[in-house]
């Protein structure tokens, strides 16, 4: 081993080596955690503050319900409907909790709508619903 050219006894040469992996273990644990392992702002637990950028402090389901919101609303307060949370779709007259899952999985299924009109091809929305939310929706 190099090290014992360097003056090193046997049990000196054992500690370096394990040093050595043990710094390289970390490195590699380091590493993983910070490229690979970020996890979503929407698995953020409540418990768990969040700075807000004024500096104050909120909890995570209050920032994310914030963001939720600003990211479906645009400057004309439409709903876009090729990117609503459930939670958006819900605040529509008319839709609940089964529509909106099936306007999710239909758009899951089939990518985005290419129209708004593309939403009465959704089970339980037909026109009348539809003439309802049509001035509250865009894509």
């Amino acid at each position: 081993m190099f090290l014992k050219n360097r003056g090193f006894t046997e049990s000196e040469q054992k500690i370096i080596l394990f040093l050595v992996v043990a710094l390289l273990i970390g490195s590699g644990i380091r590493l993983y955690q910070s490229r690979w392992s970020r996890l979503p702002e929407s698995t953020i637990t409540a418990s768990q503050p969040v700075q807000s950028e004024a500096g104050i402090e909120q909890s995570a389901n209050e920032e994310i319900r914030k963001n939720e919101d600003t990211s479906v609303q645009h400057s004309s307060g439409k709903v876009n409907i090729n990117e609503a949370t459930k939670e958006a779709l819900k605040k529509l007259p008319g839709i609940g909790d089964k529509t909106a899952d099936q306007i999710i999985q239909y758009r899951e299924a089939n990518g985005v709508f290419s129209s708004t009109e593309d939403l009465m091809k959704i089970k339980g929305i037909g026109q009348k619903k539809y003439d309802q939310i049509k001035d509250k929706i865009n894509i």
